[in-house]
């Protein structure tokens, strides 16, 4: 049969999903298991990262069970997953905390505070983005005022689907459609937005290096292949963020084509 079925995973704020797909498109099998969002305050949205990895484990073990192909047939696996979210990861390679997501609204002040001192044209410039509640900026401002042990604790701010592919592969890094969404990257320049940083007093060494979403980021680790029935060292790519790769399946490629989503 040779290595040509592909394996897509999203990391969804209700769900995670994984899909197991022939070289031409066919779908072979599907998986999902329902993640819980906490509420632990009014306004706040939090969700254990260990919990997403659980969940990927689950479906991609069920989903490879009901597609009955060789471990050696699958070519590679990718990810999408929920924008904006917050994972702080301590030394150990751990989550500090659990992630604060997209929708949580806690940040509220931090919002205001940053756009009435930079100015929305200045932010614009800077990320090509509005920064807003939920978002990975206006998260770590908040944790800088309320969680200061947490800020000095982390070793690395990631994405949700970047924390699932770290646990995966055992390399950190991110990519440019999930960057954009945490108003701290230039999409201009394809890099992180060195003057926000600096004017904010912010450390660029907590943020991953950024590399293409279609690049192989690491081979799948010997524990994780085992639990699922892959091979060690199957291919891992960046992937993208939910909405990017939404627009990019529908074929929402160029002037006057729309995709609506609806959460």
């Amino acid at each position: 049969m040779g290595s040509s079925m592909l394996i897509g995973i999203d990391i969804g704020t209700s769900s995670t999903k994984t899909v197991v797909l022939s070289a031409d498109g066919q779908v072979l099998a599907v998986a999902s298991q329902e993640t819980m969002v906490e509420t632990p305050h009014p306004g706040w949205a939090e969700q254990a990262a260990e919990g997403w990895v659980r969940a990927v484990v689950a479906t991609l073990r069920r989903a490879l069970s009901d597609a009955d192909i060789a471990p050696s047939a699958v070519a590679g696996l990718s990810f999408s997953g929920q924008m904006h979210g917050t994972v702080c990861v301590g030394a150990d390679g751990r989550p500090l905390r659990p992630a604060i997501i997209w929708a949580d609204q806690r940040s509220g002040e931090q919002v205001h505070d940053l756009v009435a001192r930079l100015g929305k044209a200045r932010l614009a410039a800077w990320t090509g983005n509005p920064v807003a509640t939920g978002f990975m900026l206006a998260s770590w401002l908040w944790l800088q005022e309320h969680e200061p042990e947490t800020v000095q604790a982390m070793r690395w701010l990631l994405l949700p689907k970047d924390y699932v592919r770290y646990r995966l592969t055992g390399e950190i890094g991110t990519e440019p459609s999930d960057a954009s969404s945490t108003s701290m990257f230039n999409p201009a320049l394809r890099g992180w937005s060195v003057p926000l940083l600096e004017e904010l007093g912010l450390a660029r060494d907590v943020l991953p290096e950024v590399s293409g979403s279609t690049a192989v980021a690491g081979g799948l680790l010997p524990g994780i292949a085992g639990e699922v029935g892959l091979l060690a060292g199957t291919p891992v790519v960046f992937g993208g963020s939910d909405q990017a790769v939404q627009a990019l399946g529908n074929g929402v490629v160029a002037p006057g084509i729309v995709s609506s989503t609806i959460g």
